[in-house]
């Protein structure tokens, strides 16, 4: 288990983290999202001793990073792939960390196989593709055989199956009894594996709550509405137009509508006569659902002018 309690770190007058209280509890995949400059890594890092917290504390099973008396067998972390000699090849450099620890060779072999780097366990590490980088510090992470596992962006450089491949390993540690806390930026992948969710912005908690918990409270629903009356979906669109309500129009013959009942959509149509082909509700994703709890802590978000120039650009055109 993971422990924050009030975790704050302050570089100068600037806080990165601020009073994070929270519990990662085992026997779950714990995804953690936030905008760039959120204090995700700065989060990350305080867990594993890294950085120390201006204030508060981050444990493991109750204990600090740094007072673990073997830290490989308790957790595994991948923060930095690339974070290797590149002249040391992939099994040296499991070896190297094997022996600090006393863990036997037939275990670097094992690990080497799990992540598919067996036939390139002796070639040099800086020769290593991103994604073979990614195996390779993800080999790192399960070298000790830890209970608990902690990565930053693992799926970064790889291909479609490797990224399948992280998703079935990440979901068998959790199931196994592990606490696995995760953090990405792909929102499609991070709603196919998190059981739950941790969301910081500016440093501060925003949501932590069960994935199911949180997409069930996502504000609005969205409908999908198809018609072969492209002057009725233009009459429904000035009917629906409003400040709460969304609508998306890619081409005359559909309309994405979010923010109002499928069945008052059903019953405007029925007013203006509109046939309709499809009146299909859609369940909110979870980067609909991201944007909108995150809207007011994006930090390196586009600035007003710059989307104001955008726009006066594309209205000349």
């Amino acid at each position: 288990m993971i422990t924050l309690r009030g975790l704050t770190k302050r570089y100068g007058e600037r806080t990165a983290v601020n009073g994070l209280t929270l519990e990662i509890a085992p026997g779950k995949v714990t995804g953690f999202l936030g905008p760039n400059g959120a204090g995700k890594s700065t989060t990350m890092r305080m867990i594993l001793g890294l950085d120390a917290p201006s204030e508060g504390s981050a444990l493991i099973d109750g204990t600090p990073y740094s007072s673990l008396s073997h830290p490989l067998r308790k957790v595994g972390a991948l923060l930095e792939a690339k974070a290797v000699h590149p002249s040391r090849s992939a099994r040296n450099h499991l070896l190297a960390e094997a022996h600090t620890h006393g863990i036997p060779v037939s275990r670097v072999d094992q690990i080497l196989g799990v992540v598919g780097l067996t036939e390139v366990a002796r070639k040099r590490s800086g020769s290593f593709s991103l994604g073979m980088g990614q195996r390779l510090g993800i080999a790192g992470a399960l070298l000790g055989d830890p209970e608990v596992l902690i990565f930053d962006e693992p799926v970064n450089g790889l291909d479609p199956d490797g990224v399948r491949w992280i998703r079935d390993l990440v979901r068998s540690l959790a199931d196994d009894g592990r606490t696995v806390f995760i953090s990405s930026h792909l929102m499609s992948e991070m709603q196919l594996i998190a059981d739950q969710l941790v969301i910081i912005g500016k440093g501060e908690l925003i949501a932590y709550a069960p994935m199911a918990e949180l997409m069930a409270n996502a504000s609005g629903q969205s409908v999908r509405l198809r018609s072969p009356d492209p002057r009725g979906i233009e009459a429904l669109a000035g009917r629906l137009a409003g400040d709460s309500v969304a609508i998306q129009r890619d081409n005359p013959f559909e309309l994405g509508i979010r923010g109002v009942p499928p069945e008052r959509i059903g019953d405007l149509c029925f007013e203006l006569g509109i046939r309709v082909h499809e009146l299909n509700p859609l369940g909110a994703s979870l980067e609909q659902t991201y944007m909108e709890l995150t809207a007011g802590s994006v930090e390196y978000g586009e600035s007003n002018s710059l989307r104001a120039t955008a726009n006066h650009q594309k209205a000349q055109v």
